[in-house]
């Protein structure tokens, strides 16, 4: 996702008022807790009971790391300004 928003911005596009990078890796690591739709892929892909089950502790580790990062992140990002 940020990739593609950097890819837009340097093809001529400008972030929306208010949104800035910070906010958009926010973002894009709270798009991590998708990987958990990987779960059922890795069902399907492994047939060996240790690989199908390693698979699963790494994804939902991952997916838990992203939103924990994606949660941190837009938390300092979006806090209210002290003035």
């Amino acid at each position: 996702m940020t990739l593609g928003i950097w890819l837009a911005v340097k093809a001529g596009a400008r972030l929306p008022l208010g949104v800035t990078w910070m906010g958009v890796i926010g973002m894009s690591l709270l798009g991590g807790i998708g990987f958990t739709v990987a779960l059922f892929v890795a069902d399907l892909s492994f047939e060996a009971e240790a690989l199908l089950t390693d698979a699963k502790v790494a994804i939902l580790l991952a997916s838990t790391l992203a939103g924990a990062l994606g949660y941190m992140m837009l938390r300092v990002v979006t806090r209210p300004s002290s003035s």
